[in-house]
């Protein structure tokens, strides 16, 4: 087998095996555009899914403002930045239970981000002398997550990191799930 490799390389001919198991000699030329012509297929296809959109999703965390709806415009490609609204709803004691957050997100390759949101995220409370006090929790949150393509207008949103609240001191845990659309 070795003879036959090693005459086939000196003509400049290579031996590959189809996926069905039949062997096949051809030269290098033919075998380099075949290559070429696959890869730039591959490449096309995965811009596609990265490219500059406009998507509405629906889930629960930090950019959906709880459980709710987000809407976010992805300005680029492989990197790329996206600003995003969120609105959803929170259960908790101080009376309001809509939240809102805005936030824009830095891809750095194609579906990987960070994010830096600001909104209402939670409540606080305190318990003074038989009395609790309640308050909105709000202010930044930075997440690290990725927005993955599942075909060409449907994905799943993940991410996580930390919320810090200005009007205390305190820092809680931030995640995001759901699922958009690309339009």
């Amino acid at each position: 087998m070795k003879r036959v490799l090693i005459i086939l390389l000196l003509a400049n001919l290579i031996l590959y095996t189809k996926s069905y198991g039949s062997e096949l000699i051809d030269s290098h030329e033919n075998i380099n555009k075949i290559q070429h012509s696959l890869a730039k297929e591959q490449v096309a296809n995965n811009y596609t899914y990265y490219e500059k959109h406009f998507s509405l999703g629906a889930g629960f965390g930090r950019s959906y403002g709880g459980i709710g709806v987000r809407a976010q415009w992805r300005l680029g490609e492989d990197f790329a930045f996206a600003p995003h609204l969120g609105l959803g709803y929170t259960p908790n004691n101080i009376g309001f239970p809509i939240f809102l957050n805005a936030g824009l997100k830095m891809y750095f390759y194609k579906p990987v981000y960070i994010d830096l949101q600001f909104g209402v995220f939670g409540e606080n409370s305190q318990y003074i002398d038989d009395y609790i006090d309640e308050w909105p929790a709000w202010g930044p949150s930075f997440l690290a997550g990725a927005d993955i393509n599942l075909g060409e207008m449907f994905g799943i949103n993940f991410g996580g990191g930390i919320s810090l609240d200005i009007g205390g001191t305190e820092i809680f845990p931030a995640f995001d799930l759901g699922f958009f659309i690309r339009f």
